[in-house]
């Protein structure tokens, strides 16, 4: 799996990744602790309608949490045109070793892609 975000994506998919973490390490600084982009995007098997799949990890999430994430999902998609579908997480969830277990886990970490 190629993990440089900038060669899978397309040059408009890829400027609104950039943008969309931008805004959110705008608003949410230090709670803001990895964003992924994985899916079908990232394996290059997207179709015209693919949305760009990424998971947020935060310190810790609470609805001002959850707002900024999906108005700023909302901003981008309307400015680029795409789809962002964003999937929001606490460090301690994501960290869970039960939750290691789950296919969702191992998919995200196996083929996601730092932003």
């Amino acid at each position: 799996m190629c993990n440089d975000l900038k060669s899978v994506l397309s040059k408009t998919d890829y400027e609104a990744v950039v943008e969309f973490k931008r805004k959110l390490a705008g608003q949410l600084g230090d709670a803001l602790m990895e964003l992924k982009v994985f899916g079908s995007k990232v394996k290059k098997k997207d179709t015209l309608y693919s949305d760009l799949d990424i998971i947020i990890i935060l310190d810790q999430v609470d609805s001002k949490h959850k707002d900024i994430v999906f108005d700023a999902a909302v901003d981008v998609n309307l400015m680029y045109d795409v789809v962002i579908s964003p999937i929001i997480y606490s460090s301690t969830e994501y960290s869970n070793d039960l939750f290691k277990e789950t296919y969702f886990y191992k998919t995200t970490q196996s083929e996601g892609i730092r932003v």
